[in-house]
């Protein structure tokens, strides 16, 4: 096989293939075997069935289409890993000139990576983002969620109407049943004040009516702040509004070290332009429609431009990822995925070889490492930056929140 590379641009690559004569004549007579031992013909043994017959039948070029596409699938992948070129996208090959005895000629068209120029040193800059504050009415909004996860579900009698926040179970004309809850605003205000039995006409958000009756009532019953401390193995109320907030300074530490490094690497992004290659961020944009389809969302032009933006941001940060990891020689070796792994396995109680099996088995081993790696080199990077911190103005609603306390203090 003989290949020759040419660049079409900076995304686009043109490899010329070439197979000897000999090969293509031995896929033919392969082919021609196959089909002889496939077909019974009165007079000729199977496997026995001359040539001549076959291409009186069949056309003397019958087998040439299925003999391109062997060859092409044969030879596309030596020819692109020969040429060390890494595809962004699924290359298409193009047939330029095939015939027994002759060399078989095709194109490659191969959509690849361009090269990422970076900053030499890297230099980075970026202003921290603000950290979210954990005020008194944070925590108690949070104590009050919780007390909705835990809450209980009451039934009501057969005579009683529902009423707004109430879990209404509905059953349509096809059987198919679903618990909502009672809303005063939009479609859902219509299940307000029913009783179990009676049948209501709904009409959704796209003005499809649907006619519905009500199988059960039941009303929301929050537990009080001693009860949901109990609940959550808490020997106390106090004990429960530190441990909310703890966690919730540690959320806010999280996004503070995410929104960080994001920053950090949109910088890179911005000083490193490339050219994405369209046709990746395409196959990546249907994917994405695909998942908002079977969400049961059909995505708007707006939202579909938007998206791809998205898209080709996120193909831009990953290739500068890459670009870093190599500039920086950063690795992460199989022994520390392991570790890595030891310990995801121990927070969870979890044998180390089951837990690694059950990710395996969810094809969900790769896509954790990659995250390990990518957060290896976010991590230096941030060790890279210098970090402006900002004063800042405090947000109105901020600033509403500590006047709130300041009044609760002086209640």
């Amino acid at each position: 096989m003989k290949t020759t590379v040419e660049t079409k641009s900076e995304t686009q690559t043109l490899i010329h293939v070439e197979i000897p004569p000999e090969v293509v004549t031995k896929k033919l007579q392969h082919l021609l075997q196959e089909v002889s031992r496939t077909f019974e013909v009165p007079g000729f043994r199977k496997g026995h069935i001359p040539r001549a017959f076959l291409e009186s039948r069949f056309g003397k070029d019958f087998l040439n289409e299925d003999a391109q596409q062997q060859l092409i699938e044969e030879h596309l992948p030596k020819a692109i890993v020969e040429n060390h070129i890494e595809p962004a996208s699924r290359p298409q090959a193009k047939v330029i000139d095939f015939g027994e005895g002759k060399p078989f000629q095709f194109d490659i068209e191969v959509e690849i990576f361009p090269e990422v120029r970076l900053p030499d040193p890297l230099a980075i800059e970026v202003e921290a983002p603000t950290k979210r504050r954990i005020t008194k009415k944070l925590i108690q909004e949070t104590i009050e969620n919780l007390k909705v996860d835990h809450a209980t579900l009451i039934p009501r009698g057969e005579s009683e109407a529902s009423q707004a926040n109430d879990v209404v179970a509905i059953r349509d004309d096809k059987g198919r049943t679903q618990e909502i809850q009672a809303r005063e605003d939009g479609w859902m205000s219509e299940l307000i004040g029913k009783k179990m039995g009676d049948s209501v006409e709904l009409k959704s958000s796209d003005d499809e009516t649907i006619r519905v009756k009500l199988d059960g009532v039941k009303r929301i019953e929050l537990p009080d702040l001693e009860e949901l401390a109990q609940s959550l193995g808490h020997a106390n109320t106090d004990a429960l509004q530190e441990e909310v907030d703890k966690q919730l300074k540690e959320r806010a530490e999280r996004d503070y070290q995410q929104a960080l490094r994001i920053a950090i690497l949109d910088n890179l992004v911005d000083q490193a332009p490339v050219q994405v290659p369209a046709q990746l961020v395409e196959e990546l944009l249907q994917q994405d429609l695909e998942i908002l389809r079977k969400n049961g969302h059909e995505a708007t032009a707006e939202e579909r431009d938007r998206l791809k933006i998205s898209v080709g941001r996120r193909v831009h940060r990953d290739r500068i990822l890459r670009a870093v990891r190599a500039k920086e020689n950063i690795s992460y070796t199989d022994h520390e995925f392991d570790e890595f792994l030891k310990s995801e396995a121990e927070k969870r109680s979890s044998n180390p070889v089951k837990f690694r099996a059950l990710l395996e088995r969810e094809g969900q081993l790769e896509r954790i490492r990659s995250d390990q790696e990518t957060q290896r080199v976010l991590d230096h990077l941030v060790g890279l930056a210098i970090i402006k911190k900002t004063a800042g103005k405090k947000s109105k609603k901020e600033i509403g929140e500590e006047q709130h306390e300041e009044e609760g203090q002086e209640d």
